[in-house]
């Protein structure tokens, strides 16, 4: 992990691979503590992925230095965009990981919660289901598929994409860790998908008599993603590497 204010450099590539496996969630709720005891200490937040215009980079640049008093803030894979905040006393950067080092740094920080800052509605976001495979409880704008995922209160919780909203939602989880340990206990209950089940529901979406001749180009894209998905040894070994498997080594996701 890199100190205070400083960038690391040691990683040429940050790539979130999508986590939905049990053994991913197996591993990572196990290795992620929450603290909810800790009622003297800063807050501590992740802000996850990398750092751009459509990502939130003008609502952050709002928001963190109304959070400097009381939040600990981690920019975890968030490119050259995140050296801007690199001087700030009470950010810590990692501009670039590999998706394999996901735990190690999660575990490091030891989060209490993760914050997306999308400003445009996302389509689904495997960062969310990253998050929620950790055990955490997140903070979201409201819109898009944060805004129909995520049970505010219940699950996470849903702001207006301004800093003071964004502030004051953090804030308050800052002063009653009771509510956030809740909200994990929950999160953590979440069923995880794993890929193998993603291929099957695929499968059933789109039976092979219906991609024929006269099949669209994105059902034809998708049925090919899911076919290499399932047959393709090296997109295997990518998924094995975010649950910490070595390349070659079997995913069991039931085990």
């Amino acid at each position: 992990m890199s100190g205070w204010g400083q960038c690391e450099d040691r990683c040429t590539e940050q790539v979130f691979t999508c986590p939905v496996c049990k053994a991913l969630a197996r591993t990572l709720r196990k290795a992620v503590a929450f603290h909810p005891s800790w009622d003297s200490r800063r807050l501590r937040v992740v802000l996850p992925g990398r750092l751009s215009p459509h990502k939130g980079l003008a609502l952050l640049g709002e928001l963190v230095g109304e959070i400097a008093d009381f939040v600990d803030l981690l920019l975890l894979g968030s490119g050259d965009f995140g050296r801007a905040f690199a001087h700030l006393p009470h950010v810590r950067l990692v501009c670039n990981f590999e998706s394999a080092e996901l735990r190690e740094h999660i575990e490091a920080f030891d989060p209490d919660c993760a914050l997306l800052l999308s400003v445009v509605p996302e389509s689904f976001s495997f960062t969310l289901s990253e998050m929620w495979a950790l055990g955490l409880p997140v903070v979201a704008t409201r819109q898009g598929a944060f805004a129909e995922r995520i049970q505010d209160g219940e699950t996470g919780f849903l702001v207006d994409g301004e800093a003071d909203h964004v502030a004051l939602c953090l804030r308050r989880l800052a002063s009653e860790r009771a509510l956030l340990q809740d909200v994990a206990d929950k999160v953590r209950r979440l069923p995880v998908r794993t890929t193998d089940a993603m291929v099957s529901e695929y499968e059933r979406l789109f039976p092979e008599h219906s991609l024929g001749d006269r099949a669209d180009p994105i059902s034809l894209g998708l049925w090919q993603c899911v076919l290499r998905l399932k047959t393709d040894d090296v997109v295997r070994d990518r998924m094995n590497s975010a649950c910490g498997f070595q390349p070659g080594e079997a995913l069991n996701p039931d085990g």
